[in-house]
Formats: structure tokens, sequence, C-alpha cells
């Protein structure tokens, strides 16, 4: 057999799979990792503070009782005992209180958008680890699997090659030059072999389970060429962006419920006595009660300065997050198209190595070349197939992250 075909034969194969198995692990982390627990387990407990903000919309019932000694025996039963005791049931509702109650409403829908952005936030972080990991991963994989056959095609040719040079048809050089082209790709290969193993422990940690790399050698990278239509059109504004406004309406809240101590507040109150201490007629009793706070030396007026002033600072960051968001977006579509050319250069340059390569093999057939600059070849070809394979892994990884930074996950 001709070292040519030896070597070409297993050289081919061009990269990686059309990639729903991302989206795959996406639901699988979402499954059974401990960040969405949690993300879950913070809205549950903001849902509980939007029960607490309603719970001071209701009435208050309590059981009070009292005993004291005193002498007042023209007022309480006990005459001149002096010991005197009391039960009793009391009902408190606040009828208005400055204004608060109507802040408590809105803070009912208000909190729970923080909740949600935060965790989307969480959530699109979590997933972006998982898409560089995971592309990082394959990357590895495919470098690997095609060095092993390299290797192997390799090991082949050098057979014919040390058969050659016990006939003299070429120099022991040449294949002691191949040896240590092979143990440089054996080398290589055991570089590669640990980034395979702590990029695929990265993804496991990342989804909370094992996982099966069944993707194939192949992938149609057209697919991630274009960017969606919708994008260039989609309004920017990330969950950091929805977050920082849902707070800014969350502080003018708080400025509306510090400024209702300005106001009065109104309460309704009702007793019902079960055991009275004074000698008065009805065995109940109700009550409207004012409290009007007129003068505090302006402490509230120094709250409500300091929630503006946090609403200021939280305005100029929402515009700050709007200006890089654009920026960020648009440095993508720009990267995207670059990394669509690069392919294509990579491509041409990767064809272009190949052919080469088939010609040297060819010209050393002949005797007009040695061993030593075909094995140069050699190593021009397997390093332009792996510029080719990470770049269009490159590509797919850069078109999730777009796609991900968009929250369109």
């Amino acid at each position: 057999m001709k070292i040519n075909t030896i070597l070409f034969i297993l050289i081919l194969s061009p990269i990686v799979s059309a990639d729903e198995k991302l989206l795959e692990l996406f639901k699988t982390s979402e499954e059974n990792h401990q960040i969405f627990k949690q993300n879950a387990l913070t809205e549950k407990q903001t849902q509980e503070r939007v029960n607490l903000l309603k719970s001071n919309l209701g009435p208050e019932i309590s059981l009070e009782g009292t005993m004291d000694y005193g002498n007042k025996t023209l007022t309480h039963k006990s005459g001149l005992d002096r010991w005197d005791s009391e039960l009793k049931l009391k009902l408190t509702q606040d009828l208005y209180n400055g204004g608060k109650e109507y802040s408590y409403f809105d803070l009912k829908e208000i909190l729970p958008r923080i909740t949600k952005e935060s965790n989307a936030i969480r959530k699109l972080d979590h997933f972006e680890r998982i898409n560089t990991n995971y592309f990082q991963y394959k990357k590895a994989s495919i470098n690997y699997k095609n060095l092993e056959k390299q290797i192997r095609s390799l090991e082949m040719a050098l057979q014919e090659v040390h058969r050659r040079s016990k006939i003299g048809r070429v120099s022991r050089a040449d294949y002691y030059s191949g040896l240590a082209q092979l143990e440089r790709l054996k080398a290589n290969l055991l570089a590669l072999e640990e980034q395979v193993l702590m990029y695929r422990s990265m993804v496991e940690q990342l989804i909370g389970v094992p996982f099966e790399d069944q993707f194939t050698s192949h992938m149609n990278w057209s697919l991630y060429r274009d960017i969606e239509p919708y994008w260039k059109n989609k309004v920017i504004k990330i969950p950091q962006i929805r977050r920082v406004e849902a707070e800014i309406e969350n502080k003018k809240e708080s400025v509306d419920i510090i400024k209702a101590n300005y106001r009065p507040t109104i309460s309704l109150v009702s007793n019902a006595y079960l055991d009275k201490r004074t000698n008065s007629r009805d065995s109940y009793d109700v009550a409207i009660n004012l409290s009007w706070s007129l003068f505090s030396f302006g402490q509230t007026n120094k709250e409500v300065e300091i929630e503006r002033a946090e609403i200021r600072i939280a305005e100029a960051e929402k515009d700050q997050l709007k200006k890089d968001a654009s920026i960020i977006f648009s440095t993508y579509i720009k990267q995207h198209q670059r990394r669509v050319d690069q392919i294509e250069r990579y491509e041409t340059a990767y064809r272009m190595s190949q052919k080469s390569y088939q010609f040297q093999k060819s010209e050393y057939d002949k005797g007009l070349l040695n061993y030593i600059e075909l094995s140069r070849s050699l190593d021009d070809l397997i390093e332009a197939e792996k510029q080719y394979n990470n770049s269009i892994n490159d590509l797919a990884m850069h078109w999730y992250s777009i796609k991900i930074f968009l929250g369109d996950v």
C-alpha cells in the first residue's frame, strides 16, 4: 500500500454535530442543579413577603389581660380590696395609614418581578457557563478523536517507511524523523485527553448529572452562518435592566411609604370584655383613634431624600446598562460575521493543505522529496484541520452566546 493512501484516508472528517444537545443540557440542568432549586425557593420566599404585606391591611385580634393594685374604689369594682383584674378581646383595624396601604398593593406586583429578574440573571449566567464548557469539551473531544486516527495512520505509514529504509530506498533519518513526529502527536493526544476530562467534569457539575456525548463527527455549520432575523430588531432589555427598573419602582414606593408619615393615621379599636375591672354598664366599647405626627425634627424628610438619592443612582445604573447592552450586542453581531469569514478562510486553508499534502506525498513516492519535508506538510495539515474544527465550534458557541444574552433560551 502506498504511504499517501495510508496517511490520507482518515484526515477528512469535518467537524461536529448540530447542537440540540446543548438545549437538552440546559433542560437537564434546570431539573437537577441546585441553583434552580434555590431560584424556586427565593420565589417562594418573595411570595411570603407579599403575604406579609397583605397581612398589614387586615385586622389584628388580640387577647389582653391586666391585673393592678391601687386605691381606685370609686371607679373600680374591687372597692377597698385594691386588687383589680381585666380580660378582654381587642380588635384593631387600620382605616387609613397615611396612604401606605396603596403602596402595599403596588409592591405585591413589584417584589416578585425583582426576584424573577434576579433569578433570570442567575439562570442565563449558568447557561452561558454550560455553553462555554460544552463547546470547549466538544472541541477537545473532536480534536482528540481526529488526532487518534492520525496517529494510527502514521503508525501504519512508519511501518512502510521502516521497510523502505531497510532496503535503502529512504534514509534512516526519515524513519527517525517520523518516530519523533509520532511521539509529539502522542504527547499532544495526552494533553487533549486531559482537556476532555476537565471540560466534561465542568459540564457535569453544571448540569448536576453525568451526560452522554453521542454527537456525530460532522455538522452543517451553515446553520450558524446567519443570525436570527428578529435579533436585529429585538429591543435589548436584558434581565439586568428589567431588574433595575423594578428596583426603581420599589424605591419610589418606599418614598411614598415614608411620606405617609406626613399624614394622619386612623384606626378602629373595639374591645369585648370577658372580665371588666370598672363598673361601667356595657361589656364592650368601640373607638376611632386618630394619630398625627406634627414634628419629628426633619427625620421623615431626610429619609425621603435618602431614598430619592438611591433612585437617581439606580436610574444612572439603568442608563449605563442600556448603553452597555447596545454596545455588547453590536459587538456580538460584528464578531459573528468575522467568525463566519474566518471559517471560510480556515476551510480554504484546510482544503489547500490537503492538496498540498497529496502533492508532496506523490513527490515523496517518486523520490523527489525526503520524509522530513513531508512530515512538515503533515503537521500543517493536522494544524489546519484543528483550526477549521475549532472555528466551527467557536461559531456555534458564539451563536448560542447571543441567544443567551438576549434571553432567547
